[in-house]
């Protein structure tokens, strides 16, 4: 009999990978695949799991993309958190290992809905970090567990301490619980303070969440729906010439970057 339950190894996350439009599927080779791919699910890539399963990338319908892995009878899908003997968070490697090999992101967004989005971010409440004069605005929606939104706060330090580029962090809950009370105590903590907490893996995981907070956190999460795309993170900023406005999806490439900043 199929299998379809989801083994929870650990605490659940669904670690988001670049959501690129049209990004083709591949064919189903275990019953687990072809029930996802008949309930709407791609599965998009595959790679060596641990423990003789194998792993896959699948996009939802809303765009969003999880790790998961397949027992080697093809009968089971694992959806969690794998750790080895070590500790060592296998399936957090496993998102950053399978999304560098994937395309350029592309937001699949036209010249209209992408003012509009710009419109919306700049609306709400955020973490801002940079100088209020800084030639660039960049806003972007975040997760605190969601790894590659870590790499994109990191990665923007250098410019924002330049002066390059102003950040205005929208922290959201998309992959937990304790992902909702992080976003939360980002908020109600200095700025320089939430970001430091934030990049420093030190935010705590349970708290209470005032209705101020939260309403802003339901309006970072109604962004990031109406954009098209259930990934994080999501950047976005006007070109430079003003002309247009940017969109990635999921962690952005060097050169992808580069177009925010400079």
């Amino acid at each position: 009999m199929l299998n379809l339950h989801l083994l929870r190894a650990c605490c659940t996350v669904a670690l988001s990978l670049a959501a690129i439009a049209g990004a083709p599927m591949l064919s189903a080779q275990t019953p687990v695949e072809a029930h996802l791919q008949s309930s709407g699910v791609k599965v998009l890539s595959r790679f060596e799991g641990p423990s003789g399963m194998t792993g896959i990338v699948a996009e939802a319908a809303s765009g969003q993309r999880r790790v998961m892995y397949i027992t080697s009878d093809g009968q089971t899908l694992v959806h969690g958190t794998l750790f080895d003997a070590r500790g060592a968070n296998l399936t957090e490697r496993h998102a950053r290992s399978v999304s560098q090999s994937l395309p350029a992101v592309r937001s699949g967004l036209d010249a209209t809905k992408r003012q509009a989005l710009l419109r919306t971010m700049a609306g709400l409440r955020g973490i801002e970090q940079g100088r209020a004069d800084a030639p660039r605005t960049v806003y972007a929606i975040v997760d605190p567990q969601c790894p590659h939104c870590h790499d994109l706060g990191k990665a923007l330090q250098p410019a924002i301490a330049a002066g390059r580029v102003r950040v205005v962090w929208l922290p959201t809950a998309v992959l937990s619980d304790a992902s909702e009370v992080q976003a939360a105590r980002m908020y109600a903590m200095p700025a320089a303070e939430a970001v430091k907490s934030w990049l420093g893996d030190t935010l705590p995981t349970t708290g209470t969440i005032s209705d101020d907070v939260r309403e802003h956190l339901a309006r970072n999460i109604l962004a990031l729906r109406d954009s098209g795309h259930g990934a994080v993170p999501l950047v976005v900023a006007e070109t430079r010439d003003g002309s247009d406005v940017l969109v990635s999806v999921g962690a952005p490439s060097p050169r992808e970057l580069a177009n925010f900043v400079e």
